[in-house]
């Protein structure tokens, strides 16, 4: 029997929601970690390993100094970097540049506001976003048949579309977050203040 999104994500999207409420989850192609890190404006020379709990921690404590989120973990996985930026969205802001020179996909889960949305970008230009319980903008025909079977245009609860819109950034980068990928160290940079 072939797994469902709920199976795929169901306990990662649990398990995130525990370490970090506001979170921007970013995949895009890149040469190098360093280099993605730069492109964000992030010091390459700031690299450190942090779990997602403690650049959660880390990244409130630049919240509570004025200076926004800032930290960044990145993760590569074949031709496909992941950025996670616990209480920030630089990333997502710039899936646009990010996706110059292939694609680039991004989803923004605030728990806070609830504010779920995902965007998607081609060569240079954001293509589409896909936000919960409103319309989508831009034209969705670029992901085709990728929608199929998931409820991103449709009104599931806030959990079912954080689980969908995984599962659609899956079926576009072949990239699959799991539990063991939150509880891992990952490369953590900073961004400059």
């Amino acid at each position: 029997m072939p797994e469902t999104p709920e199976s795929q994500y169901g306990d990662f999207v649990s398990r995130m929601t525990d370490i970090a409420s506001e979170v921007s989850i970013t995949w895009c192609e890149s040469a190098t970690a360093e280099t993605l890190a730069s492109s964000l404006g992030a010091d390459p020379s700031s690299v450190g390993p942090r779990t997602l709990s403690a650049a959660n921690e880390e990244s409130y404590e630049h919240i509570m100094e004025g200076y926004g989120g800032r930290t960044l973990l990145i993760a590569g996985a074949g031709r496909w970097f992941t950025v996670v930026e616990p209480g920030d969205t630089h990333a997502s802001r710039a899936v646009h540049r990010l996706s110059r020179s292939g694609e680039a996909v991004s989803v923004v889960f605030g728990d806070t506001l609830s504010h779920y949305s995902l965007l998607y970008a081609r060569q240079g230009r954001l293509l589409c976003r896909l936000r919960w319980l409103d319309d989508p903008a831009g034209d969705v025909g670029h992901l085709g048949h990728l929608l199929d079977d998931l409820l991103l245009t449709a009104d599931p609860s806030a959990t079912t579309w954080k689980i969908h819109a995984l599962t659609l950034a899956e079926r576009i980068t072949g990239v699959r977050l799991d539990t063991a990928w939150l509880a891992r160290e990952h490369p953590r940079y900073i961004r400059a203040g």
